[in-house]
């Protein structure tokens, strides 16, 4: 990537969060321009959407099975530093974790059924640990790890 092109995501990125925020559309905006730079390089980018654990920020993953994995990486870092890094960033700053909603139910009935009670009104992982408490953190991690793998089986989810 030359100096030229990453000076010209940058400021892609600059102007998306003149307004101090970063919205959904101003993520998915840089996905796109991301998505373009990735192309260049002869690299897919493979959307696999939002984290469901706290839609903060999207499950990207990068391939070209003709291309070594380490310029497949190189290029998709670069990428991803010119084209989507600081929206990104924003974005996790601006929007508080909201685990989805089906992700959330399975959780909750996946602790309730070691005999752990939850209080219902929780939305995220950190509420989920509070609602569990901190010794049975680790029950509650299992749980929305079994939740993502039964749910998003094709999507690498991180969950700690």
């Amino acid at each position: 990537m030359s100096e030229q092109e990453r000076e010209a995501g940058l400021a892609a990125q600059d102007a998306l969060l003149t307004d101090g925020t970063a919205s959904g559309s101003d993520y998915k905006a840089a996905v796109d321009r991301l998505e373009k730079c990735l192309e260049e390089g002869e690299i897919t980018l493979v959307n696999r959407g939002w984290n469901p654990v706290d839609h903060r920020s999207m499950n990207l993953w990068y391939r070209n099975a003709d291309i070594p994995e380490d310029e497949v990486a190189a290029r998709s870092d670069q990428c991803h530093t010119a084209h989507l890094g600081k929206v990104e960033q924003r974005y996790a700053q601006d929007h508080a974790p909201a685990m989805a909603a089906a992700l959330l139910k399975y959780s909750r009935t996946c602790l309730s059924g070691q005999g752990i009670a939850t209080a219902g009104d929780e939305r995220n992982m950190p509420d989920l640990i509070r609602a569990v408490g901190p010794e049975r953190e680790n029950q509650a991690i299992e749980c929305v790890e079994a939740g993502a793998r039964k749910l998003y089986p094709k999507m690498p989810v991180a969950v700690r």
